[in-house]
């Protein structure tokens, strides 16, 4: 006995270590991920590009506005892989000239001639792509050449076209953001561009010229501050009014050559600026602008940096085809949206907003969790102790509990399960049936009817339409008909058998199905028991209602075997009661269908000759017979 007690709790035990270990995994996988897995993979990668030599080369400067959120995408990539990586600026932003470009030149070829040859270049933004494509013979030939961040379309297609180089293009989100921007301002006519004479400057008005298409009803312009002194461009933007939607792209430069820094374009814009100014680039937000759907550059940074490890490991760069899809994220100034009195409602869902105070809930959220984690690891262990105590002193006792307990869970479940079936069944009941009358709904019809037909089987379709319901709900209104309907319906249930099964199509149409029955005096026998469930009146409210209907048949697979063409030859036959007086039923016939077809080809000529004046008004004579003569006009 004591050999068995101390086995079952040594498995007791266990069992419950093994359940801590299970929370442990769970508590690092959500505070950091698994650190043997990740250090597996480290090692695989360091050892794919090991010694392997990447270069940066940025069209801006490091303390750029995008440039950290692109060298914080690209790192995570290449130091998990053990790459090392070299940067290179060509401050173009402030110094956009062609002999600060040939100071660039004279500058890197001297480092790539005195240094390790590299494994592959990224270049980030138009001007950096322009100037590997001119240097590449000369400074890169036959390394790999990746590019993003790119605004000119035409350019990033040229570079794609050539070997050795693939990449990505920047696309500003500019519909989106104007999409947005009328959300917010739905009363707005006019669209204004702020953009400056660089060369992502001009893609940019190109991108938001290639986005006025969208909108037909704005007006759309560009502000090129390199035309103005900033003097002149602030007076100019501090003229435009509400009925503007205002969008910020580049102004670096104006046209006296001084130049503003991002920060200072954003303060330069809230002095100037009486109206929400957005923006699809990152930056400003908190500073003046409103902002928008912006472009993630740190996920830009990843994928480029992806696309170099897929060629360092193998794969041809030839393969790669141009990427057009770029990352986004909406955000904005919850201040502004304050401000400018914007209906929150129309806020994109998810959307960042800065400025927005966040709940002591939210904001410590994350140490929340741990702390329940860890006190619900730190009342684990103290009940595992408190168990295995009683355990050691009642074994016998916790045996026959468990048992009772298992016993119950299993009844529970049996339990569970049952009334699971009931409720699938209702589910099932209410997806086949007319929730107003009961009856098959049409998708039950289709259902049953296809099974028929697969099954090569043989029968008729009926289609069935009250005559006149329109004048019962226009006059007693609606919950009088529904009513009646529900009569109707009760009458179809007592005729209903293994070979009947009738259907509420939608309003007051019924789908009658007659399955195994091949002979038309058994179909007409049917249908008299059908038309002596209108002989009688439907009583409702102390009123007889007379009702009669119209019907067409089918058969199959005489007629057709395909599913909706017999609903549609029971549909032109009830129409052809319709036409004939109602109160009567009808079988399709081919001719039907070459009637509708006439009809529509008449109705197609009388509506062509309309259109080309094809008739004329003539005047039949009226004669006096005793003097010949023409008295008047009919």
């Amino acid at each position: 006995m004591r050999r068995r007690k101390s086995n079952s709790n040594f498995y007791n035990l266990l069992r419950m270590v093994c359940i801590l270990f299970w929370l442990l995994s769970i508590i690092f996988n959500s505070f950091g991920g698994n650190i043997i897995s990740a250090k597996e993979n480290q090692g695989e990668s360091i050892k794919a590009l090991e010694n392997k030599r990447i270069l940066f080369i940025s069209s801006y400067s490091e303390s750029f506005i995008t440039v950290p959120e692109q060298l914080a995408g690209i790192l995570s990539v290449f130091q998990s892989h053990g790459a090392n990586v070299d940067f290179e600026y060509m401050d173009t932003k402030r110094l956009s000239s062609e002999e600060n470009i040939q100071h660039f030149y004279t500058s890197l070829k001297f480092k790539l001639k005195n240094l390790p040859t590299y494994d592959a270049i990224i270049v980030g933004d138009d001007t950096a792509l322009q100037f590997a494509m001119d240097k590449q013979e000369e400074l890169f030939d036959a390394v790999p050449i990746v590019f993003f961040g790119i605004n000119d379309k035409d350019r990033a297609m040229l570079a794609d076209a050539l070997p050795n180089m693939a990449g990505s293009i920047e696309e500003t989100s500019i519909i989106e953001n104007l999409e947005i921007a009328y959300q917010f301002n739905s009363s707005a006519t006019k669209v204004i561009g702020i953009v400056d004479g660089t060369l992502t400057g001009q893609g940019d008005k190109k991108q938001l010229e290639a986005a006025s298409h969208a909108f037909e009803a704005l007006e759309f312009n560009t502000l090129n501050v390199s035309e103005y002194t900033f003097e002149e461009f602030g007076k100019i933007l501090e003229g435009i009014g509400e009925d503007t939607i205002l969008l910020f792209q580049s102004m670096n430069q104006d046209s006296s050559g001084n130049y503003l820094d991002l920060e200072d374009q954003f303060e330069f814009l809230r002095e100037h600026t009486r109206v929400p100014v957005f923006r699809a680039s990152v930056g400003g937000i908190g500073k003046g602008l409103l902002g928008g759907r912006m472009i993630d550059y740190k996920k830009m940074g990843v994928n480029a940096a992806e696309t170099v490890y897929q060629i360092l490991t193998g794969t041809s760069i030839d393969t790669m085809e141009l990427v057009r899809q770029t990352p986004y994220y909406y955000i904005f100034d919850y201040e502004l949206i304050q401000k400018y009195k914007i209906d929150e409602n129309r806020i994109p869902d998810g959307a960042v907003l800065y400025n927005k105070e966040v709940s002591p809930l939210e904001r410590y959220s994350k140490l929340i969790i741990a702390a329940g984690v860890i006190f619900l690891f730190l009342s684990i262990i103290t009940v595992v102790l408190i168990i295995d105590n009683i355990k050691r002193r009642k074994m016998q006792k916790e045996l026959q509990e468990s048992h009772e307990e298992l016993v119950s869970i299993y009844e529970e479940l049996t339990a569970s399960e049952e009334e699971l079936e009931v409720q699938y069944e209702k589910i099932e009941k209410m997806a086949k049936h007319d929730y107003l009358t009961g009856l098959p709904n049409r998708f039950h019809f289709v259902e049953r009817l296809s099974r028929e037909l697969k099954n090569y089987s043989y029968g008729a379709v009926m289609l069935l339409d009250i005559d006149n319901f329109k004048g019962i709900n226009d006059t007693l209104g609606h919950v009088y008909g529904d009513h009646l309907l529900r009569i109707i319906a009760e009458r179809f249930h007592k005729i209903t058998d293994e070979k009947l099964f009738c259907a509420r199509l939608g309003g007051d149409e019924f789908l009658i199905l007659l399955s195994q029955v091949q002979e038309q005096k058994e179909i007409d026998e049917y249908v008299k028991r059908i038309q002596m469930l209108f002989d009688e009146a439907f009583l409702y409210e102390e009123n007889e209602n007379y009702i009669s209907f119209s019907m067409g048949v089918t058969l199959y697979p005489k007629d057709s075997n395909n599913l909706d063409q017999l609903i549609m030859n029971a549909d032109a036959a009830m129409y052809q009661v319709k036409h004939g007086g109602k109160n009567n039923y009808i079988y399709y016939h081919e001719n039907m269908k070459n009637e509708i077809t006439s009809k529509k080809e008449i109705e197609g000529i009388l509506r062509q000759a309309l259109k080309e004046k094809g008739f004329h008004l003539c005047y039949q004579p009226q004669v006096d017979a005793k003097t010949g003569d023409i008295a008047s006009f009919e």
